[in-house]
C-alpha cells in the first residue's frame, strides 16, 4: 500500500510506503493480513454485504444394488448461506498550521512535522487492522483481570494480557463482550489514556484514576458496538468466542467449528505430541491439513524449549576453542505432517498460550474501499488535509484535519479445517 501526500503549490509528491513507514515498528506491521489472498470470487455483493454458499456436507445416495436391482436413492449435499458484512476502519490526523511551518526540517522521515503526523496516522491504522484481524470480531483488546477502585493502575488477565494495547491510545471499557453498555470510570469519565504498560505482569497505568471491575472488556475509544471485522479467533472457534460466525448458528451447524484443543483449562506443556493430536482431530473430519501455525513469541520459544537437544561442541584443532553459537533460524521453523511442512508464524499481538493451526488457502479478504486518505481537495495545497471547522461552525479553524480509512473483511470456505491449542504453558508472554 502506498499512501500519496500532493502539494498543489509545486506539484511535488511524497510517498508513504506502508513497508518503509513501519519497518521500525514490528507490532504495527501486518504479516498474516498480508498473507491473505485478496478475492471475493463465487461471492455476490449485497450492499454491503457478500453472500456465498458455505457447503457442509457431501450427498451421501451411495449403496449396493443387487445385479438388476434399483440404484441407490440420491442424497442432497448440504450448504448454507454465508454472509460477510464490510467493516470500516479509520484514523485521524490533526495539525495546526504554525506547527506545520515552525517545525519545517525538525526531523522524522520526510524532515517535517506533517511528515511525522502523517507516518504516526498510518501506523496507529495498521495497528488497529492488524488486530482486528487477530481478534474475534468485537474488538476487544484486553479483559480486566481483578476489580480496581479509583486508581490509575489496572491489571489485564491473560490470555489476552496487555499485548494489544499501546501507551499513548485512548481506551473504553464495558461491561459484556457483546450487547453491553460502555461504563463511567469515575467522574463521568468512559475513556482513559493508557500512559505505561509492564508486560513482564500485565498492568497497566492510565492517565487517571479509574474504577473498573473483574472481566470488563478494553475496547479503542469511541469503537464499542460498531461493526467489526472477523478475525482469526472468531474463526478459528467453536462458539467459546462468539455464537455464529459469517452468519451461522454454531450450534445449529457445528461443522462450522474449529477444533480447540484447551484440556479442560488447565495449563499444558508444549510437546510434539500435543501438537500432532491437533493435526490428528482437524484431520479426523477433513482431509485438509492446516498450512500454517500462528502463535505470539512465548509459544515459539516453548517450541525452542521442547526442540533444543543437548549441544557439544567439538574442538576441531589444537589451541582452537569453539565458538558457541546458538539459537535457531525462526523463518525455518516447521512441523513435518501427512507429507507437508506446516511452519510457525509469529504475531506478538496474539493472545499468549494459544497455537493457531491455519487452513491458509481457504482464507479469503474483501476490499470495498481500499486504504487511503479521503482527498478534501483543500487546506495549503495539501489534496488529503482540510481546515477544521471553528467551534462555532461558521468559520474554519488554523487546524489541519485527515482522515485515512478503508472497508472490507475477510471469509473462510473451510472452517473445520483449522484448530488450536489453547491453555499451553507460556514462559515468555504469560510468564508461566
Amino acid at each position: 500500500m502506498e499512501l500519496t501526500l500532493a502539494s498543489a503549490a509545486n506539484d511535488m509528491t511524497t510517498i508513504y510506503q506502508r513497508e518503509k513507514t513501519i519497518l521500525p515498528y514490528e507490532r504495527a506491521a501486518v504479516p498474516f493480513l498480508d498473507g491473505i489472498k485478496e478475492s471475493s470470487e463465487g461471492m455476490k455483493l449485497l450492499g454491503n454485504v457478500l453472500e456465498f454458499n458455505l457447503r457442509l456436507h457431501d450427498g451421501y445416495g451411495i449403496g449396493t444394488p443387487d445385479d438388476g436391482g434399483d440404484w441407490s436413492e440420491p442424497r442432497q449435499h448440504r450448504a448454507v448461506k454465508a454472509q460477510v458484512t464490510k467493516a470500516q476502519l479509520d484514523a485521524a490526523l490533526l495539525i495546526t498550521i504554525e506547527a506545520e511551518a515552525a517545525g519545517q526540517g525538525d526531523g522524522s522521515f520526510t524532515g517535517d512535522p506533517l511528515g511525522t503526523a502523517v507516518e504516526s496516522c498510518l501506523r496507529v491504522y495498521m495497528y488497529q487492522k492488524n488486530c482486528l484481524y487477530l481478534g474475534h470480531g468485537t474488538g476487544r483488546f484486553a479483559v480486566v483481570a481483578a476489580d480496581a477502585n479509583a486508581t490509575d493502575t489496572v491489571i489485564m488477565d491473560l490470555p489476552e494480557g496487555c499485548f494489544q494495547l499501546r501507551v499513548g491510545a485512548f481506551y473504553e471499557f464495558a461491561d459484556l463482550d457483546v450487547g453491553g453498555t460502555v461504563q463511567n470510570l469515575g467522574l463521568g469519565a468512559v475513556e482513559a489514556q493508557v500512559e505505561s504498560i509492564d508486560l513482564l505482569t500485565q498492568t497497566v497505568i492510565f492517565d487517571r484514576n479509574i474504577t473498573v471491575s473483574a472481566g470488563w472488556g478494553v475496547y479503542v475509544a469511541g469503537t464499542y458496538g460498531k461493526r467489526k471485522p472477523n478475525g482469526m479467533r472468531n474463526i478459528v472457534d467453536n462458539g467459546a468466542l462468539t455464537d455464529s460466525i459469517f452468519n451461522i448458528d454454531r450450534d445449529d451447524f457445528p461443522q462450522v467449528n474449529a477444533t480447540m484443543l484447551d484440556n479442560g483449562g488447565a495449563l499444558q506443556d508444549y510437546d510434539e505430541a500435543l501438537v500432532r493430536d491437533l493435526l490428528v482431530q482437524i484431520t479426523q473430519k477433513t482431509d485438509l491439513v492446516p498450512t500454517e501455525f500462528w502463535s505470539n513469541e512465548g509459544i515459539r520459544s516453548e517450541h525452542y524449549r521442547h526442540t533444543t537437544p543437548d549441544r557439544i561442541f567439538q574442538v576441531v584443532g589444537k589451541g582452537e576453542v569453539p565458538g558457541y553459537n546458538i539459537g535457531a533460524n525462526q523463518d525455518e521453523l516447521a512441523f513435518h505432517w501427512a507429507g507437508q511442512k506446516i511452519p510457525f508464524k509469529c504475531d506478538r499481538n496474539i493472545p499468549a498460550r494459544s497455537l493457531y493451526a491455519l487452513y491458509k488457502p481457504g482464507w479469503r479478504k474483501h476490499t470495498l474501499i481500499p486504504d487511503d486518505w479521503l482527498k478534501q481537495g483543500g487546506a495549503q495545497g495539501h489534496v488529503m488535509l482540510d481546515y477544521a471547522p471553528a467551534a462555532g461552525g461558521v468559520t474554519k479553524s488554523n487546524n489541519m484535519i485527515g482522515s485515512l480509512q478503508g472497508n472490507g473483511n475477510c471469509s473462510h470456505k473451510h472452517l473445520n479445517a483449522q484448530g488450536a491449542l489453547l491453555n499451553v504453558r507460556d514462559r515468555g508472554s504469560a510468564r508461566d
